[in-house]
Parts: C-alpha cells; structure tokens; sequence
C-alpha cells in the first residue's frame, strides 16, 4: 500500500452523484480517497492498494468517467 496527501479543487460546485460515481470508479482502481470529499474541493489522502501503486492515470480515467474533468480546477498530489 501506497499514500499520498492529495488536493483537487473545482471550478463550481459538483453534482453529488458524479461524486459518488468517481469514488466507485476509483475503488475499481484499487485507490480511496480518505478525507474531505465535497462538491467544491477533494482534500485528503489518497491511497493505493493495487499491485503497481498507480496514482496520475487511474486518477484522471476516473475524474473523466464520471464527469468531474471538465470541473477540475486544480489538481495536487504531494508525497
């Protein structure tokens, strides 16, 4: 298992159902995202249990697949 403290600010504020969306597709990544999930900001630790401990790609599949990208302002993965 890997972590990472991650920050994703939006532009507006999100619907709650693509919210859910990306946290089920990110599950489906291997990755959970422990922290402060709302419609303006993600804020937290992510955490990756998969084999290759990806985070970027997997990340941004997820943002697109629930249609949160066109929303994203900002996006901060720090060690």
């Amino acid at each position: 298992m890997l972590s990472k403290n991650i920050h994703i600010s939006f532009r507006e504020p999100v619907p709650s159902s693509s919210l859910d969306t990306f946290k089920e597709i990110l599950s489906l990544s291997n990755l959970e995202i422990k922290g402060d999930i709302s419609s303006h900001k993600i804020e937290g630790i992510i955490y990756s249990y998969g084999m290759f401990n990806l985070f970027k790609a997997p990340l941004v599949k997820a943002l697109e697949l629930s249609h949160l990208k066109k929303y994203v302002k900002e996006i901060m993965i720090l060690q």
